[in-house]
């Protein structure tokens, strides 16, 4: 024997065993005469098509799935915890100290910027003529560029905002190549 309890569907919950309906099971879109409630979906389609329902308060699964949230979000905090002690690890062993004045830098940068486009522009039309790629030029450029963000990484992310648009692709290029740079200069990544 198991105990039903008569809810209106509006105050039906994920877990909840649906033991009977309102109407015959044949008339909705329900495969199984009595089932749990899984997901938004479920409440979703009860809402459409019945008043209100029956559930097995025996079968009644709210508990154990709210301890299974709770357990989940345990185990995702001491992941993140394990994370955020790593970077905080990675970190401390690179101190970046910013070594030179954005006045100093911004010229070198600007060259460099210049360098890394004709690289590019280089290597672009060797794939359109149908030529070996010759990568050398655009190693020594980012080399460089990661050497000046070192020093100091507002100088191209100045340059960046700074510089008119050209061409998107040499500049999306140049771009997202410093974003990175600077990006991993933030977390302490090794040169």
């Amino acid at each position: 024997m198991f105990s039903r309890k008569k809810l209106d569907t509006s105050e039906l919950a994920i877990g909840m065993y649906v033991s009977k309906l309102d109407r015959p099971w044949l008339e909705t879109s329900f495969l199984l005469q009595g089932f749990l409630i899984s997901s938004e979906n479920d409440l979703k389609l009860m809402r459409e098509e019945c008043d209100f329902v029956y559930i097995d308060l025996a079968k009644d699964q709210r508990d154990r799935l709210k301890k299974k949230q709770e357990e989940e979000i345990e185990r995702r905090s001491g992941v993140d915890r394990r994370i955020a002690t790593g970077l905080y690890k990675i970190m401390s062993k690179f101190n970046y100290q910013t070594k030179t004045k954005v006045e100093e830098e911004i010229d070198v940068a600007k060259e460099i910027h210049k360098e890394l486009d004709a690289s590019i522009k280089e290597c672009v039309e060797s794939v359109r003529a149908g030529k070996i790629i010759d990568l050398r030029g655009i190693k020594v450029a980012t080399t460089k560029m990661k050497e000046c963000i070192i020093r100091n990484p507002n100088t191209f992310m100045l340059l960046k905002i700074l510089k008119a648009k050209d061409s998107y692709s040499y500049s999306h290029c140049l771009d997202s190549s410093a974003l990175c740079i600077a990006f991993g200069r933030h977390l302490g990544v090794s040169n």
